[in-house]
């Protein structure tokens, strides 16, 4: 039987004669490695056996008394694989380690294969019938004494949950993230906050209606000033705020600090779509949309528009209201000139609403005037004007035989049927109208219209010329080939007549239908009068009643068939004007042939009756036939002389700056500064460019995100997913050479020095996280030493030989912007390329060629090649600790031994 040591040791004290059953006691009380299943050799550590087919190993007990373990291990537990297996007096386990795949499972032993993973991973509670819940606690316990935990399971939904679990004194729960199991919808009940940049290469992706939606804490926390929402800025003189709320976007031009503007922005856009530059209060005008420049509300705000042109030379106008609140438009000068002078075109008195042009108006086709519209034309001063000689005040027509001038303060419109300049000449007078509205027609070299009263007179002809009788015939040509004449004049007896005077199908025979004898005065109308309407004359133009001055073309199609005698023109070199009617648009043009006929000139701004806006073009392109409009085109793409640009310019009073969008010689859009006034030379400097070809978006700079950008992940877009093996993941990272560098580039990468990676060394080791694409590299980087033009070649000569080959193409980097042609070799250090010189003129700079193996580095590979080593890291970390701890408490049971 088995006994104590106690015992047996009584049973062989000296001179005590043991049995035979005292050595069987002894035996029986031991161990034998045989019968027992139990071995241990000097070195080696101690044998089980396992029994059964669950391959019992321990059973703990809290004492031989109790009828059944506390605690039992084995390594075949049933219903599940092989593995270390730690279960209660119930049978339930507690912690189960698989042998196979080394998965662990805590509160079960049946662990789940996940497919598509190999493990080894670790499973809380069961998905069986009446299981656990698996939960995961994560504590913390500062010096202070603090204490906090943090808990991520499953709730009684079945969804994940991740939240606040309070502390020693208060464990209460508060979830903070959950995943809806059925879904896949993450709620967050609180607020997401992301402090810190977030930069993203290769952009935002929002898929499936995403958004990035803010949202203020109560509803009226923006209205009340609390503009702590939105995206921001953080550069100087760029801070960019956009609230929520039915709150307007806004920008502003400077800064006080992140929470609390303070200042009225830079340009507002509300939620009618209204625009607001320089306001924060957009003025209803209708119902919209409105843009507002400028506010009536403070004091010192005035409101400009100006909008520039540059290509081989560059002008700018300005539109906006002065200091008298008088709106006005004018020539803002050139960049080339300093300082520049405004010099108003037109001018509007806000009281009296009287229309003023300083200088000279050129009208093409005709003028129309509505409502109680007229036109004044003032010279600067009363004398400034006198009959012979002045010309700058009026309009004139310079078609030869056909000069009129248009003069005011006591001088004559005045017609004649020759030239001899812009001033009137020698010639006889073909019509004249006098200051008081008095016409006179055919009066010959007098410009006197013979006065009758107050009253306006039309005189035609005069008498102090014997050969001379007014006559003034009417004549009509009907579609059908019906005509007819009438005349209105003196006959041989000086008796004023108006009759009929015949068709051109037969002799004409004038039948008077009205006469007024001049002695006697007589009025004779042998047939009835009718008289349509009213004329006015005097101080100009005057239209009531829907009245206006309509301009009818012969035909339907007259004006769609090139006869553009039908609108307004302005005859000044560079500014011509045409306004056309019947569906043409209206067009600006920079150039002129003829004031009839603009023949095939490129339109400089055309109008068409959709509200489409083109400018540089004769046609606005529509995306497809559905498209409605209306669309702003810059530029056309069926002209090789055409590039569409858009620069947008401010000036606060002592800061300037102006961005431009443009296509560039490489048919890659871009956007980038353009430098400020007062530089030496303008450089265009791109910010971000879309390729034509790809559409692929480059950054130039950084991108700055505060924010986050999640990447489509869902398992149900993939397949053939496979795990990492983190082995070879380390590999490949440890392999990696980090490198310290500086850019050849100072001028878009910065000179300071970076740590990173070099994409051919990273292409030998883990080529997948290598691009190769077409780029330009830095590879000349200087500045010719001379630039000659000859019949359209431009020829560059290079202090270095530029290493190039015929038809590499380069880019090249100008005052307005980056170019990229193709050249033509010459010699070692000179080459040349299509265009012209003026493209070229002062700090032009030779970047370098394009090539077709440029590398780039996906360093989102790299993170995640980094996140698959940490994890093999963390996997050996573990073994190493599992080893050690077996280490530790084989010691102890050592030292244990010893002491006994």
């Amino acid at each position: 039987m088995i006994k104590r040591k106690d015992d047996i040791k009584a049973q062989f004290k000296t001179n005590s004669v043991p049995t035979e059953a005292d050595f069987a006691d002894m035996i029986d009380s031991g161990i034998n490695q045989i019968d027992d299943g139990l071995k241990k050799s000097p070195g080696d550590p101690l044998a089980i056996v396992t029994g059964g087919d669950t391959q019992e190993v321990f059973s703990f007990y809290k004492s031989f008394d109790a009828k059944k373990p506390a605690w039992n291990t084995n390594l075949n537990p049933a219903g599940a694989s092989p593995g270390l297996n730690f279960y209660t007096q119930n049978g339930n386990s507690r912690l189960f380690i698989s042998e196979d795949t080394g998965n662990i499972g805590i509160g079960n032993a049946a662990v789940k294969k996940v497919p598509g993973m190999i493990g080894p991973f670790l499973q809380i509670g069961s998905d069986a019938e009446g299981a656990s819940s698996g939960q995961l606690i994560l504590s913390k316990h500062v010096p202070n004494g603090g204490t906090r935990s943090f808990k991520m399971g499953l709730d009684d939904n079945c969804d994940f949950t991740l939240g606040d679990f309070g502390n020693s004194g208060d464990l209460k729960y508060t979830p903070a993230l959950t995943i809806g199991w059925s879904k896949q919808e993450v709620t967050i009940p609180k607020s997401l906050f992301i402090k810190g940049k977030a930069v993203a290469e290769q952009g935002i992706n929002l898929k499936d209606a995403g958004a990035i939606r803010l949202i203020a804490e109560g509803d009226d926390d923006t209205a009340n000033g609390i503009a702590d929402l939105g995206l921001y800025s953080t550069i100087k003189d760029r801070w960019i705020r956009i609230a929520t709320n039915q709150g307007p976007i806004k920008f502003f031009n400077n800064k006080q600090d992140e929470v609390e503007y303070g200042v009225f922005p830079s340009l507002l856009i509300d939620k009618s779509r209204n625009v607001g530059v320089g306001t924060d209060d957009i003025l209803n005008a209708g119902t919209g949309p409105v843009l507002q420049i400028g506010s009536d509300v403070r004091g010192d705000s005035i409101g400009e528009l100006i909008l520039s042109r540059g290509h081989t030379g560059s002008r700018s106008f300005k539109m906006g209201l002065d200091a008298d609140f008088n709106f006005s438009i004018g020539d803002f000068g050139t960049s080339v000139v300093s300082p520049r002078v405004y010099s108003p075109g037109l001018l509007i008195n806000y009281n009296s609403r009287n229309v003023t042009i300083p200088n000279k108006l050129n009208v093409g086709s005709g003028l129309s005037l509505t409502g109680d519209g007229k036109i004044v034309f003032r010279a600067s001063a009363d004398n400034s004007i006198s009959l012979v000689g002045c010309f700058d005040l009026g309009l004139y027509s310079t078609i030869e035989k056909h000069n009129m001038r248009f003069a005011v303060n006591q001088a004559a419109i005045a017609f004649f049927n020759n030239k001899s300049g812009e001033t009137i000449g020698e010639g006889k007078t073909s019509l004249v109208i006098d200051a008081s509205g008095n016409v006179g027609i055919g009066n010959g070299t007098s410009f006197e219209v013979i006065k009758s009263g107050t009253d306006p007179v039309l005189q035609i002809g005069n008498d102090n010329d014997g050969d001379n009788s007014g006559q003034l015939i009417l004549t009509k040509h009907k579609t059908d080939g019906a005509t007819r004449s009438f005349k209105v004049g003196l006959d041989e007896n000086f008796a004023f007549s108006i009759g009929d005077y015949g068709n051109s199908e037969g002799t004409r025979i004038y039948t008077p239908a009205l006469t007024i004898d001049w002695n006697k005065r007589n009025v004779n109308v042998p047939q009835s009068l009718i008289v349509k309407g009213k004329v006015s004359g005097g101080n100009g133009i005057n239209l009531k009643n829907n009245g206006g001055i309509r301009f009818v073309a012969a035909t339907e199609d007259d004006a769609v068939s090139g006869h553009t005698d039908l609108g307004l023109y302005s005859t000044i070199k560079e500014r011509w004007i045409r306004i056309a009617a019947r569906q043409a648009p209206i067009a600006f043009f920079n150039t002129k042939e003829d004031e009839a006929e603009y023949g095939g000139a490129t339109m400089s701004m055309i109008i068409d009756v959709n509200r489409n806006v083109g400018i540089g073009t004769n046609e606005v392109y529509k995306k497809s036939s559905t498209d409605v409009g209306p669309i702003l085109q810059i530029g056309n793409d069926n002209k090789t002389v055409s590039s569409g640009q858009l620069l947008l310019s401010k000036y606060n009073g002592s800061l300037s700056r102006t961005y431009g969008m443009m296509v560039n010689d490489g048919y890659h859009f871009s956007i980038g500064d353009c430098g400020y006034n007062g530089q030496s030379s303008r450089t265009y400097n791109a910010a971000i460019v879309i390729a034509s070809n790809s559409n692929d978006v480059t950054i130039e700079k950084s991108l700055i995100v505060k924010g986050t950008f999640p990447t489509a992940s869902d398992i149900r877009i993939k397949k053939d997913i496979v795990s990492c093996d983190g082995s070879a993941s380390l590999n490949i990272l440890k392999s990696l050479n980090i490198a310290d560098y500086r850019h050849i580039d100072p001028l878009n990468f910065g000179d300071k020095l970076v740590k990173g990676l070099i994409a051919q060394q990273v292409e030998t080791i883990f080529p997948e996280a290598v691009v190769t694409r077409k780029d330009f590299v830095p590879g000349i980087l200087s500045a010719p030493i001379s630039v000659i033009e000859e019949d359209g070649v431009v020829s560059f000569s290079m202090a270095q030989p530029h290493l190039l080959s015929d038809g590499d193409v380069v880019k090249i980097h100008t005052q307005a912007g980056e170019k990229e042609k193709m050249i033509t070799l010459v010699d070692d250090s000179s080459f040349s390329v299509q265009g012209m010189a003026d493209e070229y003129q002062n700090d032009v700079v030779i970047y370098g060629k394009q090539v077709d193996d440029f590398k780039s580095i996906e360093y989102n590979r790299i993170f995640l090649l980094n996140l698959s080593a940490t994890q093999q890291l963390a996997k050996e970390n573990e073994e190493l600790k599992n080893q050690l701890s077996d280490v530790v408490s084989r010691l102890d049971r050592y030292l244990a031994g010893l002491k006994s």
